[in-house]
């Protein structure tokens, strides 16, 4: 078994396996560190770690824009704006 594919399984997030990771995250919309952080507080029942999410939801959008503002930043200075 590699660490990039396994046979699917949505009821289990494994964040040592980068696949489920990725797809884990887009399936929710969190970031990798929102992800394993979830993993570590309710275990990896997608169930379990869909409600903890859903339960943080603000904190979890708050931070996107946040990572977002400061993508926007960068690219700014990048472009000299």
């Amino acid at each position: 078994m590699n660490a990039y594919h396994r046979g699917p399984d949505n009821s289990q997030i494994d964040v040592n396996l980068i696949g489920d990771v990725i797809h884990w995250c887009r399936r929710l919309g969190c970031s990798q560190e929102q992800l394993r952080s979830a993993v570590a507080a309710v275990g990896s029942c997608a169930e379990d770690v869909r409600s903890y999410l859903g339960r943080n939801r603000h904190s979890l959008i708050a931070a996107r824009h946040a990572q977002l503002r400061n993508a926007r930043r960068i690219v700014g200075k990048q472009r000299g704006i």
